[in-house]
C-alpha cells in the first residue's frame, strides 16, 4: 500500500517537507468519531501486557536494526494510558496517555513521522523531550485492525533528529504495523476459538456443560432479584448406550447431533438447552408463569424428542426420561437445583423409560438416604458386613437340590438387612461392584467346595464387571484358591452385560466356559434379542424370567411360550430353568411344559451357608 509520510513542524517548511507539514495540518484535525469503538475492540484483543512474547519482541528487534534506532516499541493506547507490548531500548512498561507520543499516531491510518521533537510544538515541551533522555526524533505506524479500529502504534524514536525518511523505510515500518496487527487478531481469534471450545460443546453446538452452568447461575439471580420462578430439566435419552455400542460411536455422534438439533430449534430467550455430557442435557427454563405452563413446556420437550429421526437412512423412535427440579434453591446455588434435577432424573430413570420425575421434598429424603448409603458402602468391612445367601435350584426329574444361586446381604451396622436390589445399583454407579464382585466370587467358591461334591454353585456377573475386570483370572483365582472344581461353578448373566459390548463380552464367555464353567443367560424372555445371542453364544442353560412364571397359570399364552422356549432349548442342548416359582400349580405346569430345573420360594428360600436347605 503506497503511503505519504507526515510530521509536524512549528513553522513553515520547504519542499519535501512542506508536503509533510501539510500532511499533518490535515492530520491535526482528524480525531476518531468513535473513541468507545475503538477501546472495545481493544477489549476485545484481550492482549496480555506481559511483554516476553518472542513474536512481538523478534518484530521490535528486526526494526531496530534495519533503522538503527536505539529505540523501538510496540505501543499499546488505552483509555488513560499506553503500554509497550515489546520493547528494545527502554525499561519502561507504560507512560500517561496525556504524555504519550503514540496517541498521535492512532488518529490516522497514515505513518506519523518527526523528524525534530524539538521543533515541533506539540511535543516540544514533553518530558521525554525536555527532560533527561531528550528525545529527538519519532516514527510511528497505527496498528489498525481489520475491523478499522486503530489501537496502537509500532514506533521508532531517537535522541538525535532524522530529517531524511525514505518512502521505502516508511513501507516497510507500515509493513512491520501490520505483521503486529495480524499477531494480535490472530491471538485474539485463537483466544476465541479456545473460549468457544469453553463456551460450545463441539458435537452439538448447545452451551457446554461449564457454560450452561453459568447461565443456569445467572438465571437464578435473576430470579430471586425478580422474585420469579425458573425450572432446570436434565434430560437423558434411553438406550442410547445400546445404540452406540451396536452401532459404533460414529453413528452415535449423529444421534447425539440430531438430538442437540431438536433441542437448538426448541431455544427461545426463556428456553436455554445445553449438554452436559454422553447423552445427558439441560434445558433452562428462565421464567415460567404457573405450573401448568411449565407442564406444557416438559410435554413439548418430551415429546418433540420422541418424534421419528433419520439416520443414514434408517428411522429410529428415540425417547427419554426428564428430571425438573423448580428454582431458585434456598442457597442460590446452580449446583444445588442441578443436582435436584439430576436426582429427579435418576427417579425416572429407576422407574423405566420415557417418564418424568418432579423433584419432591420425599424424592430429596430419598436421594439424601441412598447418598448415606453410597459413603457407607464405600467404608463397609466386606468381610464383617457382607453375607452370602444361598436359594437351592431343584432337578424337576429327580426332585433334588443340584446346587444354589449365590445371593448377596448386607448387614448394615445400624439399618440391619439391606436387600441387594436397593445397594447393588449404588454399588455400579460408585464402581465398587468389581470390588464386591470378587468378595462374591471367592466366597461363593470357598463355601461350594464344603458342599455334596456334585452340588454346583451360581453366581450373577455385572456388566461393569466385564468392562472393567480381568473376570476370566478372577475365576482361575477364586477356583485355584478354594479347590472348587469348574465344572462346580456357574456364571449368571443379564442382556445388558451383553448389550455394552457384545464381541468383548463373547470373547470372555468363551475363555470362562474354556475353563470349564457353566454359563446361564438369566432373566431369558424379557430382552428383545436373546434369540440373536442364542444364535451367537453357546449357553448351558436359560433362566425364564419370572414375570412368565407368574401368569402361566392364568394366561394361555403364556404357557404356550414357555413351551415353545423349552423346546427351542431342547434342540440346541441347553437346559431351562424356571425362575420365581412359589405354588404347587406353577410347579406342575412348569414340570409339565418340560422344565428341568425349578427356583424359587416353593422349593426353598434364600438363607446363609449354615442354614441352606439341603437334601
Amino acid at each position: 500500500m503506497k503511503t505519504s509520510a507526515i510530521t509536524t513542524w512549528p513553522h513553515q517548511p520547504e519542499g519535501t517537507d512542506a508536503l509533510l507539514y501539510k500532511g499533518q495540518k490535515h492530520q491535526e484535525s482528524f480525531f476518531s468519531s468513535d473513541e468507545s469503538f475503538r477501546l472495545s475492540a481493544l477489549r476485545d484483543l484481550n492482549i496480555c501486557p506481559s511483554r516476553n512474547d518472542e513474536r512481538f519482541n523478534r518484530i521490535v528487534r528486526i526494526a531496530a536494526a534495519h533503522f538503527q534506532m536505539p529505540i523501538c516499541k510496540i505501543s499499546i493506547i488505552d483509555h488513560e494510558k499506553n503500554w509497550y507490548k515489546a520493547s528494545i531500548g527502554t525499561e519502561e512498561e507504560e507512560c500517561a496517555r496525556a504524555t504519550s507520543i503514540c496517541q498521535y499516531a492512532i488518529h490516522s491510518n497514515k505513518p506519523l513521522i518527526v523528524p525534530d521533537l524539538s521543533q515541533d510544538m506539540r511535543f516540544s515541551g514533553l518530558p521525554q523531550v525536555v527532560g533527561g533522555k531528550k528525545f529527538r526524533f519519532y516514527a510511528g505506524a497505527p496498528i489498525i485492525l481489520d475491523n478499522g479500529a486503530r489501537v496502537g502504534s509500532l514506533c521508532l524514536m531517537d535522541t538525535v533528529p532524522h530529517r531524511h525518511i525514505s518512502h521505502d523505510d516508511i513501507q516497510f515500518l507500515e509493513d512491520l504495523s501490520d505483521i503486529v496487527s495480524r499477531e494480535l487478531m490472530q491471538q485474539r481469534n485463537s483466544a476465541q476459538r479456545v473460549q468457544e471450545m469453553i463456551d460450545y460443546d463441539p458435537l452439538t453446538k448447545l452451551y457446554s456443560r461449564m457454560f450452561i452452568q453459568t447461565k443456569l447461575q445467572l438465571a437464578i439471580i435473576q430470579a430471586r432479584k425478580t422474585n420469579s420462578q425458573i425450572a432446570a430439566i436434565c434430560i437423558d435419552i434411553d438406550d442410547f448406550t445400546h445404540i452406540n455400542d451396536s452401532r459404533g460411536h460414529f453413528f452415535g455422534d449423529k444421534f447425539i447431533q440430531a438430538i442437540g438439533e431438536r433441542l437448538a430449534h426448541m431455544a427461545t430467550p426463556t428456553l436455554v438447552p445445553g449438554r452436559l455430557s454422553g447423552d445427558k442435557f439441560l434445558m433452562i427454563v428462565t421464567e415460567f408463569t404457573s405450573q401448568e405452563t411449565l407442564d406444557n413446556i416438559v410435554e413439548v420437550i418430551f415429546s418433540e424428542l420422541a418424534q421419528p429421526l433419520e439416520i443414514d437412512e434408517e428411522l429410529f423412535h428415540p425417547s427419554c426420561c426428564l428430571g425438573v427440579a423448580i428454582g431458585p434453591p434456598k442457597d442460590g446455588n446452580a449446583v444445588t437445583l442441578q443436582k435436584y434435577a439430576d436426582w429427579a432424573l435418576h427417579e425416572a430413570k429407576a422407574n423405566g423409560k420415557q417418564t418424568i420425575r418432579f423433584f419432591t421434598k420425599e424424592l430429596y429424603t430419598k436421594a439424601v438416604n441412598r447418598l448415606q448409603l453410597a459413603i457407607d458402602l464405600k467404608s463397609a468391612n466386606l468381610d464383617q458386613e457382607f453375607e452370602l445367601y444361598y436359594q437351592p435350584f431343584m432337578d424337576l426329574r429327580s426332585n433334588k437340590i443340584i446346587g444354589y444361586e449365590a445371593l448377596l446381604r448386607w448387614h448394615h451396622p445400624k439399618r440391619g438387612l439391606i436387600a441387594p436390589c436397593e445397594f447393588i445399583p449404588i454399588a455400579e454407579e460408585t464402581r465398587m461392584i468389581g470390588k464386591i464382585g470378587e468378595w462374591v466370587l471367592r466366597q461363593a467358591c470357598e463355601d461350594a467346595s464344603h458342599w455334596e461334591s456334585e452340588q454346583f454353585v451360581s453366581i450373577n456377573l455385572s456388566p461393569s464387571q466385564f468392562r472393567n475386570q480381568n473376570i476370566v483370572t478372577l475365576i482361575k483365582s477364586a477356583l485355584e484358591d478354594s479347590g472348587l472344581a469348574p465344572e462346580r461353578l456357574e456364571v449368571e448373566i443379564t442382556e445388558n452385560a451383553l448389550i455394552s459390548n457384545f464381541d468383548m463380552v463373547n470373547c470372555k464367555l468363551q475363555e470362562i466356559s474354556e475353563l470349564g464353567v457353566s454359563i446361564a443367560l438369566d432373566d431369558f424372555g424379557t430382552g428383545y434379542s436373546s434369540l440373536s445371542y442364542l444364535a451367537a453364544l453357546n449357553f448351558d442353560k436359560l433362566k425364564i424370567d419370572k414375570f412368565f412364571i407368574d401368569r402361566i397359570n392364568e394366561d394361555t399364552k403364556i404357557r404356550k411360550i414357555i413351551t415353545m422356549i423349552t423346546r427351542l432349548a431342547r434342540s440346541i442342548d441347553t437346559i431351562i430353568v424356571a425362575e420365581g416359582v412359589e405354588q404347587q400349580c406353577q410347579h406342575d405346569l412348569i414340570k409339565s411344559v418340560g422344565c428341568q430345573v425349578g427356583q424359587g420360594y416353593y422349593y426353598g428360600r434364600p438363607a446363609p451357608a449354615h442354614k441352606r436347605q439341603t437334601n
